[in-house]
């Protein structure tokens, strides 16, 4: 049993990489009332689609290279319209305080939040039935890893946008990008 769970999770990680790596949206969902095993990941973002599913268009703040938005200010909007993507299924679901703690520190790697931020605000949806729970199970760790220096960091969310997850994660590191 635990044998077959292990193959699922794995199963599950590996299509977020590959559909993530390869452009395509992720679908993160959980059944509601699941167990620390329910939840996963898997398809594009096309089997999400139609009446009900989370727009993303413009998700994110636009800049210009010159003048534009403020950076916190970007960060934050950016951070933001990752979270507005659980709102559906858990409105209470601590993302934008996770964000300020991020953020109202000045860090010299915060503005790689951004590019991270909007490739999840378009690359993953979230199911409206998934529990509040495993939104949590899903975010805290995302959260501490991002907060982090430490070289060892696991979250289900760094495959989707792996690209300037790592970025993010090197600059943490005080390693060259």
């Amino acid at each position: 049993m635990r044998t077959t769970l292990l193959v699922a999770g794995l199963a599950s990680l590996v299509a977020l990489a590959g559909a993530g790596a390869c452009g395509g949206g992720v679908v993160v969902d959980g059944p509601p009332g699941g167990d620390e095993w329910s939840g996963g990941a898997g398809g594009t973002a096309s089997a999400a689609s139609g009446p009900g599913a989370p727009s993303t268009t413009g998700a994110g703040p636009q800049t210009s290279g010159s003048g534009g938005v403020d950076p916190v200010e970007a960060q934050t909007a950016s951070c933001g319209a990752f979270c507005a993507l659980f709102d559906r299924a858990c409105p209470t679901n601590g993302c934008r305080d996770a964000c300020a703690a991020l953020l109202t520190v000045p860090h010299p790697c915060n503005p790689l939040t951004t590019p991270y931020f909007d490739c999840m605000s378009t690359g993953i949806q979230i199911s409206s039935m998934t529990s509040c729970e495993q939104i949590a199970r899903w975010l805290d760790p995302l959260f501490e890893c991002l907060g982090s220096s430490e070289s060892a960091c696991d979250t289900s969310f760094k495959y989707a946008c792996l690209e300037p997850f790592e970025a993010h994660r090197a600059c943490q590191r005080g390693e060259a990008p």
